[in-house]
């Protein structure tokens, strides 16, 4: 499991923050499979506890169903809701 804040850097974007994370997903899979070894998740939005012994949350749920039911190959699958908060960002402020 991954988890990142989308908080964004002092004069970032919430988007730039969360593009950010797809591209750095995006390399993690590639060097997987470079090495032979085949990354299979889910992608949520949303908000998650992580503690030293413990994670919930309904962001983690939602990103672990959809794993289990979509992700039937080796790939990252978006739920409809981070796909929904995905598409519904603005990527052209400057």
């Amino acid at each position: 499991m991954i988890t990142h804040s989308v908080w964004p850097a002092e004069g970032a974007f919430t988007e730039q923050s969360i593009g950010a994370l797809v591209i750095a997903l995006t390399h993690l899979q590639m060097d997987f499979a470079m090495h032979g070894l085949f990354l299979r998740g889910g992608f949520d939005v949303g908000n998650v506890y992580v503690g030293e012994e413990m994670v919930f949350g309904e962001a983690l749920l939602r990103a672990y169903k959809t794993e289990a039911e979509v992700a039937r190959d080796p790939r990252i699958v978006f739920t409809e809701a981070a796909m929904h908060t995905y598409l519904s960002l603005s990527f052209d402020k400057p």
